[in-house]
């Protein structure tokens, strides 16, 4: 069995900004207050809060990246606060490298080590003992945060304790605090609950919690979907197909042909793409279907087959089932 591969690239939300009021502290809605010394804040700089370059030509001054804009400027810092100590959300109080926030567990704003999310990079330096962090990104910044990783878990196993839900943080499978977001629910601020993995996809505009699944079994316990793959993981995603159309008897009128869109088919202008050939930037040609199975780098064209009968047209060729109402040459 193989799976079929709809989403390119996705994103995992791990933490968010929050715009409510924090103890002690200014409202943060509108960003950062001005020093009561300094005036407005300093323009944006394009300095490297991980790297902590870009500020040499101005003296005395450090990069400072702040959550609430996704700016990043050369500022004195007036403190040196340590990774995890409160802050104050006015003034650049934290240590190098660091920025002051909240995200949705904190009960006030916090200094946090500033963390490249793609590069996985900036957390090196922290930990110790038995602790391990990991880069998380925040959802639509350019930079994440470092934060604990928990035991690291198998989310078809559900191997984590009972308050607890196998969840993504930094690339990695970790154990997290179960919340109670059901399964198809917005996990943008609170948590999915247990059994539930909270995932961005690349083609979606929120995070939502999804069912694990077994990329080898392309359709989902019940009727909960398909199983597509998920970039860099050994497990995949359920979701909901919606076919529009099948290949196996055209529907498609004015021009278009029956093609993969989404996770389901659609109705889709033909391209030149042979059979077999690399497709994406251009679509296939009529009588192919451009997906990628399992963990191939890259979509190809594919023959749609009948699973009733499931014959291919290479002899070498298998009809493989990927969960939708045909299967897919290969």
């Amino acid at each position: 069995m193989r799976s079929l591969l709809l989403s390119l690239s996705w994103g995992v939300l791990v933490a968010c900004v929050p715009t409510a009021p924090t103890p002690n502290f200014e409202n943060t809605d509108a960003g950062p207050a001005p020093s009561p010394d300094s005036g407005a804040p300093p323009p944006a700089s394009a300095c490297d809060p991980v790297a902590g370059t870009g500020c040499e030509a101005e003296a005395g001054t450090e990069c400072v990246w702040s959550a609430d804009d996704n700016q990043a400027r050369c500022q004195i810092l007036t403190g040196r606060l340590a990774h995890r100590d409160p802050c104050y959300p006015d003034e650049p109080s934290c240590g190098p490298g660091l920025t002051c926030t909240a995200l949705k567990n904190d009960e006030t704003t916090t200094c946090y080590q500033v963390c490249d999310p793609e590069a996985g990079t900036g957390c090196e330096a922290l930990g110790g003992g038995q602790q391990h962090f990991v880069c998380s990104a925040l959802l639509g910044l350019s930079h994440g945060v470092c934060l604990v990783a928990g035991s690291t878990c198998d989310p078809l196993l559900e191997s984590c304790g009972a308050s607890e839900t196998c969840g993504l943080r930094g690339g990695q499978t970790t154990c997290l605090a179960a919340g109670e977001v059901p399964i198809g629910g917005d996990c943008t601020i609170n948590g999915c609950a247990a059994g539930g993995l909270c995932v961005k996809l690349s083609d979606r505009s929120r995070a939502e919690c999804y069912r694990p699944c077994d990329p080898g079994q392309p359709r989902c316990p019940g009727d909960s979907g398909i199983c597509t793959s998920l970039d860099g993981q050994p497990f995949g995603l359920c979701q909901r197909a919606a076919e529009a159309c099948t290949p196996m008897a055209d529907s498609c009128v004015g021009g278009t042909v029956c093609g993969i869109g989404g996770v389901g088919t659609e109705c889709v202008v033909p391209g030149p793409v042979a059979l077999g050939d690399p497709c994406g930037a251009e679509a296939c040609a009529p009588g192919g279907l451009c997906a990628r199975l399992g963990e191939e780098p890259s979509p190809r064209c594919r023959q749609p087959c009948d699973l009733g009968l499931p014959r291919c047209s290479q002899s070498t060729a298998e009809c493989y089932d990927v969960g939708l109402s045909f299967g897919l040459c290969d």
